[in-house]
């Protein structure tokens, strides 16, 4: 008894019918969006992506019969196939929907806006006009010269400071 051939199917899958034989395709196809702006901005072939299962003897068959259905109300994209079954076309049917879906959220991740660092230096400038900035700064300014009176009179370094002091010309 012989083997069964198998052949490849593009969504990874296998299947025993060779072409040229009634087998099951996934036919693939952009709907046009109903919307005026989409129309007007959208670019050229922008639309929902849709597909339908399909018996038929090859690809070419399928594409042609699956556009005749549709019209010109929607274009063919792709044909994968063929599947041995109803139930394998199913199946490369939604592993390639899934693989689109996820290549789609990836594509709406947000893009920060370059002009940012604008809106932080002016932040920064509008925060000079508030009482509670200075009175920060004032406690910066004078929480350091107390730390530094403090470790002069400990270490014991004021003479040593005075008479530096001293010796600076200081233009009169």
């Amino acid at each position: 008894m012989a083997a069964t051939p198998v052949y490849p199917t593009p969504a990874g899958g296998n299947t025993t019918a060779p072409i040229g034989t009634e087998s099951w395709f996934v036919v693939w196809y952009t709907k046009p969006q109903n919307s005026v702006s989409s129309r007007l901005t959208g670019p050229a072939g922008s639309g929902t992506q849709a597909s339908v299962v399909v018996q038929a003897a090859s690809a070419s068959q399928a594409q042609a019969a699956e556009q005749a259905k549709l019209g010109v109300q929607a274009t063919v994209t792709e044909v994968d196939g063929p599947y041995g079954s109803a139930s394998g076309a199913q199946h490369g049917q939604s592993a390639k929907q899934a693989q689109i879906n996820q290549a789609t959220q990836a594509g709406n991740i947000p893009i920060p806006n370059p002009l940012s660092g604008l809106d932080a230096i002016g932040a920064f400038f509008s925060a000079l006009s508030e009482a509670n900035t200075w009175i920060r700064v004032s406690k910066v300014v004078i929480g350091g010269l107390l730390l530094i009176i403090g470790l002069v009179h400990i270490t014991g370094a004021g003479g040593a400071a005075a008479s530096v002091a001293r010796k600076v010309p200081l233009p009169i």
